[in-house]
């Protein structure tokens, strides 16, 4: 067993298991996928980490993408009950680790990504793991991807302001959406979340909130600032 076998067990067995996570293929896929190997190779050591693990790629400021913490990642996933038959869609994929953790649940997972040179990294992960059922897109974040729609599962990873009106319309009849949304109570300096379950039926959508969480913060959410003159 080498060094981070050992730390993907202590993952799963102190991040995830005391905290709900109880899904068998969920917790199959995060004990057999190598988190490691979707980092560059100066952060592997901090792979495993109980927080946001940000990529260090040269990204702008406002562009810079993260691995979400395992157990926000797992608490996601899992109430967003992703089935062997689902379309998914992965928003802010990063690297790559969330759309590989979904490819070992879902019939098929696009991955999407804005920034090019993040995209070309997912892309080249999810070749290396030889996973054949998730392709990586790179498109702006609010516009999901329409030539694949609709989806059973959209997951959005991070926190955002607003989920904008072209995702729901991308979900499929019965499809969720997961996010965690900005609190009411939330500051720059201590920015706090709620993660909704967005159910879809006969075109409704409706929410309820499922846990709080306080992951990075998506600015390609943010809501436009409106100018009264």
């Amino acid at each position: 067993m080498t060094h981070f076998d050992i730390l993907r067990k202590n993952m799963v067995n102190s991040q995830l298991l005391p905290n709900a996570i109880t899904s068998k293929e969920l917790l199959d896929a995060f004990r057999q996928l190598k988190r490691e190997s979707f980092v560059p190779a100066a952060q592997q050591a901090m792979a495993y980490i109980d927080r946001d693990l940000k990529i260090n790629t040269g990204a702008k400021n406002g562009e810079e993408r993260f691995l979400l913490d395992p157990m926000v990642q797992a608490k996601l996933i899992q109430a967003a009950g992703v089935k062997p038959t689902d379309i998914v869609l992965d928003v802010a994929c990063a690297t790559g680790y969330s759309t590989a953790l979904l490819a070992q649940l879902a019939n098929m997972v696009v991955g999407i990504e804005a920034n090019a040179k993040i995209a070309k990294l997912a892309a080249r992960h999810i070749e290396q793991q030889e996973i054949d059922n998730a392709v990586i897109i790179c498109d702006p974040l609010a516009d999901g991807y329409k030539k694949e729609a609709p989806y059973d599962v959209i997951v959005i990873n991070g926190l955002v302001e607003q989920v904008p009106q072209e995702l729901f319309d991308q979900l499929a009849e019965d499809g969720r959406l997961i996010v965690v949304e900005v609190s009411d109570k939330s500051t720059i300096s201590a920015p706090l979340g709620h993660a909704f379950l967005y159910h879809k039926t006969h075109n409704v959508v409706a929410k309820r909130m499922i846990f709080d969480a306080s992951p990075t913060k998506l600015a390609d959410f943010n809501k436009l600032v409106e100018f009264v003159l």
